[in-house]
């Protein structure tokens, strides 16, 4: 009777010890370092504008990520915004950088400033 009660207690542990294991393997939106962004303008008048630059997956497994970009004009107002997913719906591997393009407006050619944030972290 006391094995089947200490297998009764030991199944009843595992989520516990499952979502334990889990959160200490969690990745933070804290653990992703954009270590480069530049915007670029393109098209004949500069009007297109994309953001290059490079991140590092800080956490411990591959992990997909969601920036917010955020494009200003020389007086500070916000001129155009953006949510991309640097590798689309791919996990970054972890511990390396991860070099990235991506389109930041269609009519971001008067950006005078560029700021990118990390938004979410999931995986894929």
């Amino acid at each position: 009777m006391t094995r089947i009660v200490g297998a009764v207690a030991l199944f009843t542990m595992l989520p516990l010890l499952d979502a334990n294991v889990k959160a200490a393997l969690a990745c933070a939106v804290s653990d992703i370092q954009i270590k480069q962004a530049n915007l670029v303008h393109r098209g004949s008048g500069g009007q297109f504008s994309t953001v290059v630059g490079e991140l590092v997956n800080g956490c411990s497994e591959a992990t997909g990520v969601q920036l917010h970009i955020t494009l200003r004009d020389a007086t500070g107002r916000i001129i155009a915004t953006g949510d991309p997913w640097p590798a689309g719906v791919h996990n970054i591997p972890p511990q390396r950088p991860y070099a990235f393009t991506v389109n930041a407006a269609e009519d971001g050619g008067g950006a005078d400033s560029l700021k990118v944030d990390v938004t979410e972290v999931i995986r894929w």
